[in-house]
C-alpha cells in the first residue's frame, strides 16, 4: 500500500494529475449541451445573464501541471530524434527505432507496445520508467487523441516540451469553433478536462445535484442564473493571470489541429476579480486559422508572441472581489436575447437566500477567525481528498490491469484446457492405432511360425528326395559300368562270331580251327543272353540266358525295358 501510494504520488509531482483526469467518467450530453451556448465572436459560453471561459491558470490546476514561461508546441522544427525519444521513456535507441511506425499520415507508438513496456518496467519495479511510459500514454490518449490506441508524434513532441496546458486550452476553443462553424461535427480534444472544469462551476449540492425532476442537461443550465455558479476558488489568489501576449492584445494559442486566440478579460470573475462592463473591443479581436490550413508566419508569430507574455495580478487589477456589475449583466443579457440562446428558459431552481442579519464586530472578528480556521481545515480536507483520490485512482488502475491479467490467464487455460484435449484425444487414437498394429503384429507372428513348419517340413522332404536321388545315380553309375562290360564282352563275343563265318569248309572240317567249331557248335545250341531292365529309375539290372529263338523273338516285341545281344547265329 505505501509503495503504490508514494509511486502515486511520484507520478503526480513529476506528471500532474492526469490519472484524476483519465478516470473521469465524462457525461456526453452535459459536453455537447455546453457546447450549444458556445459564442464564436467572443470565445466563450454565453447563458442567460453570465458567461464562463476556460482559462490557462484553470486548466493548469485541474491538470496540476505548471506553465512555463517558454514557446508551447507549435508543430513547427524538426522531430525529435530516436535518442531524444528513448531518453525521455528510458529505452534505448534501437528499441525506439523499431516499434515507432507510421499510421493515419503520422508515426507513432502502437498502445499495445507502450502497455507491454509499462508492465515489464513495473514487473522490475523500475518506477521512474514505468511512470514515464504511462505519462506519454495519457498524453497520447487521453490529453491528445488522434488515432485510436495509438500515440502519435504530435503527442510525443508535447510530452517531450513538458508545457501542455496552453495546447489542451487551444484544443478545447480550436474544436469547439471549428465544429461551430462547420454545424456539427465531433469534438476532439481533451473531454475529460473540459468536463472537470465545467462541473467545477456548477452547483455541486441541492436541486442541482439532486435533480428531482430528471430534467436533461439543456434544462438544467437553461434554469441556471449568475447566482448559482461556483466563481472562484481561493486557489487562485495568489496567482498571476496570462492576459496577453507579445503584440497580440488577448492571447493566442496552437492547437493540435489549428490556432485560435482566447480573450481572459471575459473570464476575470472566474479568477476572482469584478466585470464591470464590456471589455474594450481591441481586447476581444480574434483569429482562427482553421483545419488542414497552413500559415506557418503566423505560428511563428504566435511563438514569438509567447516569449513576451503579461501577467497580472492583484497589484495590477487590485483586490479580488468576484462580481457583476449592472452594465455588464446587461450588456451580457442583451447579447443573449440578441443571440438567441439554443434553448428555452426554465425556471430557477435556487431557493431565495436568507435575509442578513447583523452583527457586532467582535463577532464578525470571532467569526472571520472561525471562518479562517474553517478555510483551513478545508483546505487540509480537501488535500486528502485528493490524496485519497489518487489513491483510489491507483487502485481501480491496479484492478483494472489485475482484472486484465485475470482475462488474460482465463484465456490462457482455456487454451492450455483446449490443448491438453487435443493432445489426449490424440493419445486415444494413437493408443487405438498401436492396439491395431499389435494385432497385426500377433497375426503376422504366428503367419510366420505357420510358414516356418512348413519350411522346414519341405527342407526335410528336399533333404529325403535329395538322398534318394544320390542312391539312384549311385545304382544307376553301377549298372552302367556293368552294362559297359557286358556290352565289352559282347563286343568280343561278336568279333569271335565274325571270326567264325570267315572260316571255310575245308578249314572248317579240319583239324585247324577246332576253336572256332567248337564256338559256333556253341552259338547254335545256346540263345542269346536277355538283358532285363528293372522299372524306369528303381536302378536295377537283371541278364538271363533265353532258351529259344522264340522266345528272342517274343521278347523283341514286349517293348522297352529288355535288351538283346544280337548276333549272327
Amino acid at each position: 500500500m505505501g509503495s503504490n501510494q508514494k509511486k502515486g504520488t511520484n507520478f503526480c509531482v513529476e506528471y500532474g494529475d492526469l490519472l484524476t483526469i483519465m478516470n473521469t467518467e465524462v457525461d456526453a450530453w452535459a459536453i455537447f449541451t455546453l457546447a450549444q451556448f458556445y459564442d464564436p465572436p467572443l470565445r466563450c459560453f454565453t447563458f442567460q445573464d453570465f458567461q464562463l471561459a476556460p482559462t490557462l491558470e484553470e486548466f493548469s490546476h485541474i491538470a496540476n501541471i505548471g506553465i512555463k514561461d517558454e514557446i508551447p508546441y507549435t508543430g513547427l522544427g524538426e522531430l525529435p530524434t530516436h535518442q531524444q525519444i528513448g531518453s525521455a521513456i528510458r529505452l534505448d535507441k534501437a528499441e525506439v527505432k523499431a516499434n515507432l511506425g507510421p499510421k493515419g499520415g503520422t508515426s507513432g507508438f502502437t498502445l499495445k507496445f507502450l502497455v507491454g513496456k509499462a508492465s515489464d518496467f513495473k514487473s522490475k519495479e523500475d518506477w521512474v520508467a514505468f511512470n514515464a511510459v504511462l505519462a506519454l500514454i495519457l498524453y497520447g490518449i487521453v490529453l491528445f487523441p488522434n488515432i485510436d490506441d495509438f500515440v502519435d508524434m504530435t503527442a510525443i513532441r508535447i510530452f517531450l516540451l513538458k508545457n501542455p496546458i496552453p495546447t489542451l486550452l487551444a484544443d478545447v476553443y480550436h474544436s469547439i469553433h471549428w465544429r461551430n462553424e462547420k454545424k456539427g461535427g465531433m469534438i476532439q480534444c481533451c473531454a475529460p478536462l473540459l468536463y472537470k472544469w465545467f462541473l467545477s462551476h456548477l452547483p455541486s449540492e441541492g436541486p442541482f445535484v439532486q435533480n428531482k425532476d430528471n430534467l436533461k442537461w439543456s434544462q438544467k443550465i437553461m434554469s441556471l442564473t449568475a447566482n448559482d455558479i461556483a466563481w472562484y476558488s481561493r486557489v487562485y489568489d495568489d496567482v498571476d493571470i496570462i492576459v496577453k501576449c507579445g503584440n497580440f492584445h488577448n492571447v493566442p494559442l496552437i492547437g493540435t489541429r489549428g490556432c485560435i486566440n482566447y480573450n481572459p478579460e471575459l473570464a476575470m470573475r472566474q479568477l476572482g476579480f469584478p466585470m464591470d462592463d464590456k471589455p474594450e473591443d481591441k481586447l476581444l479581436e480574434g483569429f482562427l486559422l482553421g483545419e488542414g490550413v497552413k500559415d506557418v508566419d503566423l505560428v511563428k508569430r504566435i511563438g514569438r508572441a509567447w516569449t513576451k507574455v503579461r501577467r497580472e495580478g492583484k497589484r495590477e487589477r487590485g483586490k479580488k472581489n468576484c462580481i457583476a456589475r449592472g452594465p455588464y449583466t446587461s450588456w451580457v443579457q442583451a447579447r443573449a436575447s440578441q443571440d438567441k440562446l439554443p434553448y428555452p428558459y426554465e425556471p430557477p431552481m435556487h431557493t431565495n437566500p436568507p435575509e442578513p442579519t447583523h452583527v457586532t464586530m467582535e463577532e464578525a472578528k470571532e467569526l472571520k477567525v472561525v471562518i479562517q480556521s474553517l478555510e483551513k481545515e478545508n483546505e487540509e480536507l480537501r488535500l486528502n481528498l485528493l490524496r485519497i483520490t489518487e489513491e483510489r485512482d491507483n487502485h481501480k488502475w491496479e484492478l483494472g490491469r489485475k482484472k486484465t491479467q485475470l482475462q488474460a490467464n482465463v484465456e490462457r487455460t482455456d487454451k492450455e484446457e483446449y490443448k491438453r484435449k487435443r493432445v489426449k484425444q490424440g493419445l486415444d487414437q494413437a493408443e487405438s492405432c498401436l492396439n491395431t498394429v499389435k494385432s497385426q503384429l500377433k497375426e503376422a507372428e504366428r503367419d510366420c511360425r505357420e510358414k516356418e513348419k512348413w519350411w522346414k517340413l519341405a527342407t526335410k522332404q528336399k533333404k529325403e528326395i535329395r538322398e534318394t536321388l544320390e542312391a539312384e545315380i549311385a545304382n544307376l553309375s553301377v549298372s552302367l559300368r556293368e552294362s559297359k562290360e557286358r556290352e565289352e564282352q559282347e563286343r568280343r563275343s561278336k568279333e569271335s562270331v565274325m571270326a567264325a563265318t570267315q572260316v571255310t569248309p575245308e578249314m572248317w572240317n579240319g583239324k585247324k580251327y577246332p576253336s572256332v567249331r567248337n564256338a559256333r557248335n556253341i552259338h547254335k545250341t545256346e540263345s542269346p543272353p536277355k538283358i532285363i531292365y528293372s522299372q524306369r529309375g528303381k536302378g536295377e539290372i537283371s541278364i538271363k540266358p533265353m532258351k529259344t529263338k522264340r522266345e528272342m523273338v517274343v521278347a523283341t516285341k514286349s517293348g522297352s525295358g529288355v535288351g538283346y545281344a544280337r548276333g549272327r547265329y
